[in-house]
Parts: structure tokens; sequence; C-alpha cells
């Protein structure tokens, strides 16, 4: 009997199960691109030329919403700094609120914890505020969703 690779029914799908390997571990996914698009991601890759690229662009860092169209960016919107530093202000004043109220309660493991998220709601607007200014890099884009996905 030959050695046949064993096949996996999803709705109507066959897929083998190499090919399954290949899917889920060699498969970049990326936010709302396509898989031709997910190419053009790094930084070495040159993109002149694209469709909604200005033809003085040659890498994607050096993309500004003025120059590149939002398609390529990491999201589809400009976020708005003054709100976003608000949000930062107001959760500033929460952890300085809640270190003052733990010299009056002594609440060491709910002032910790407390501390630690508003540290990473704070972590997450300075990453929004940034994603402002690098709208086509996903470092920012990427602290902003880690600090939000921790708590």
């Amino acid at each position: 009997m030959p050695l046949v690779a064993p096949r996996l029914k999803v709705h109507h799908l066959t897929i083998h199960q190499n090919q399954l390997y290949h899917l889920l571990y060699t498969t970049h996914f990326t936010f709302h691109i396509s898989h031709s698009q997910s190419a053009i991601m790094s930084q070495g890759f040159n993109i002149s030329g694209y469709p909604g690229i200005a033809s003085n662009v040659t890498y994607l860092s050096q993309c500004t919403p003025a120059l590149c169209s939002l398609n390529y960016a990491v999201v589809r919107y400009l976020p708005n700094s003054l709100a976003n530093a608000a949000f930062m202000g107001l959760f500033a004043i929460f952890l300085i609120m809640q270190i003052v109220q733990w010299f009056f309660y002594r609440t060491h493991s709910f002032t910790f914890t407390m501390s630690c998220g508003l540290i990473l709601e704070i972590l997450g607007y300075l990453g929004r505020i940034a994603m402002r200014n690098q709208l086509f890099v996903e470092g920012p884009f990427l602290m902003y969703v880690s600090t939000f996905s921790i708590q």
C-alpha cells in the first residue's frame, strides 16, 4: 500500500496535511490587506510604481499620508492625537491617584495590579500617538495593540 498523506475534511474542502502545515506555519497574517500586498510590508522591498504610492517613495517607511494611500498603512485612519493625549493624561492622573491612595490604605497587591494596568494603558495611548506620525510601520501599532491586549 503506497504511503499517502492524510486528508482533513473541512466544510467540503479537502486539505493535505502538508498544505495545512504550510498554511499555519509559513503564512504571515496581516490586517486588512490582501496576500499580494503583504509582500510590500517589509522595509527592504521596493514599492515604487505601486498604485497609490508617490513617485519619489521607494520604501514603505518613507510613506506619509500625503505621499501614500492609506491602503498600505497599518490602519486605514489617522488616530486623533489630541484625544489620545487626553486619555493618556487621564490614565496618568488615575495612576497618581492610585499611588496616593496606596499610602493611606496600604493595599499593596491591589495597588500593584492597578498600577500595572494603568501603566499599560498609558503605553498603549503613547503607541497610538506615535502611530499618528508613523502610520506605515508596524512598531507603534504593535505597541498599541499589545499593551491593550495584555489587560
